[in-house]
């Protein structure tokens, strides 16, 4: 593992991409959004004040756009994984919660899908196909997001521990029939309840520009194509990935948000708010917004807590906060196709270089009070590459870092590091 420099997630996405042939993600954004929250969602685990810190995503999308894609990512990166269809008209809620075994005279309950996925993912494609108890899958579906558990309420009367990712994938019943006239909360037809509860919503655009010019890109170059069956099959990249997300899980389980990185998060979420009040008086008469803002909050915990476990520290920093906000966007860019006056706030000025920030807060943590030499300064840096997330560091990096943070000189390549201020 140190061996990977840098943020973990670029390793994981350029090992998926190269070893899945994924083309065509500088049209296809959406989708290459998606693939970064899904290695997100792998790395999630734990709890929060009892709330379960596993996440959660709903993609919504017309048909051949990549959305099986990331069920297989999840199937990859998850160290337990299930998986459903919509289609067949078979998924009940006792299949997926869990039904009552009678032995001897005994009743028990064998776990359903989402319990025996417990620890890892499950994901239901097609969700639009299901017609039959909706509102009770539905149900299952938001006991698990909220509570990490489910309730066998056969006889067996069981509670069963679900720490289960929840990934759903649909299309807009407007996407399959685009003559159907259906109002803006049929055309998803997931109870708000629900929708709330998933920290990230995509809601893909129809655009047969960008399907066109991922299907060309698709068939361009040289491809060997095997025989009848013959399946060429390489798993040990898959086990690796997985073992490198588990041992994520395992080495930096516990996370730590400081009260300055609290306070930033307060920020930005105010914004949110700031940016809607000045056209309402009150925040509660957006609706969608209202009832997706305390569960916002939470999906924000629960982002940074995962990206700094990508990284590979123990303290979240601005750059998962800032990470975690480019998600949110995209919840909020769906909550407006119900409120369209529900404004989204650009979050592009609060972007810093966050490398640098990283970078000279190790300076000055390390070094802070001594009088030390640049080269010991780059060989520190380059040694903790990894963790900080800072590769490619020159000798002039050290020494412009050094006069931001304004050392002093004391002769040539030595310097002194002011201490680093509590906050």
């Amino acid at each position: 593992i140190d061996k990977k420099p840098g943020d973990i997630l670029k390793y994981i996405k350029s090992t998926l991409v190269s070893r899945l042939g994924i083309v065509g993600l500088d049209q296809a954004t959406e989708i290459n959004t998606c693939i970064d929250f899904m290695i997100l969602q792998s790395l999630s685990d734990g709890f929060y004040q009892n709330y379960p810190l596993k996440l959660h995503s709903l993609v919504i999308g017309p048909p051949a756009n990549g959305k099986k894609l990331l069920v297989e990512i999840a199937e990859i990166l998850n160290p337990v994984f299930n998986h459903a269809s919509g289609i067949n008209g078979k998924l009940t809620a006792a299949g997926l919660v869990g039904k009552t075994v009678v032995k001897d005279g005994v009743s028990t309950s064998s776990p359903g899908l989402i319990p025996l996925a417990s620890g890892g993912a499950l994901a239901i494609e097609d969700f639009h196909g299901i017609k039959n108890n909706r509102g009770g899958i539905l149900s299952a579906l938001a006991e698990t997001m909220e509570d990490g558990t489910v309730n066998d309420s056969t006889s067996a009367k069981t509670k069963h521990k679900a720490e289960t990712s929840i990934h759903l994938d649909m299309n807009r019943l407007s996407q399959i029939d685009p003559t159907a006239k259906v109002s803006k909360s049929d055309d998803v037809n997931i109870f708000t309840n629900v929708i709330s509860r998933f920290d990230f919503v995509m809601d893909i655009p129809q655009s047969r520009k960008k399907t066109i010019e991922v299907a060309m890109k698709m068939l361009k170059g040289e491809k060997t194509v095997t025989g009848s069956g013959v399946r060429v099959e390489d798993d040990k990249w898959k086990r690796e990935l997985k073992v490198l997300v588990a041992h994520l899980r395992t080495y930096w389980h516990t996370i730590t948000i400081t009260k300055e990185m609290s306070d930033y998060m307060t920020r930005k979420f105010k914004k949110i708010i700031d940016a809607n009040k000045l056209k309402y008086k009150e925040f509660a008469e957006f609706y969608m917004l209202e009832a997706n803002a305390v569960r916002m909050a939470h999906s924000i915990i629960k982002m940074c807590v995962a990206s700094a476990r990508a990284r590979r520290v123990y303290q979240v920093e601005r750059v998962d906060v800032d990470r975690a906000f480019d998600f949110i966007v995209e919840k909020l860019k769906f909550l407006q196709t119900y409120e369209k006056y529900l404004d989204v706030p650009d979050y592009s000025s609060d972007k810093v270089d966050t490398d640098k920030e990283i970078r000279q807060k190790a300076i000055r943590k390390e070094f802070g009070e001594k009088t030390t030499s640049v080269d010991k300064i780059l060989e520190y840096l380059q040694k903790n590459s990894t963790t900080l997330n800072v590769p490619d560091i020159t000798k002039k990096t050290v020494y412009d870092d050094l006069r931001e943070i304004k050392a002093r000189r004391v002769k040539k390549g030595i310097w002194q590091v002011p201490k680093l201020s509590p906050k």
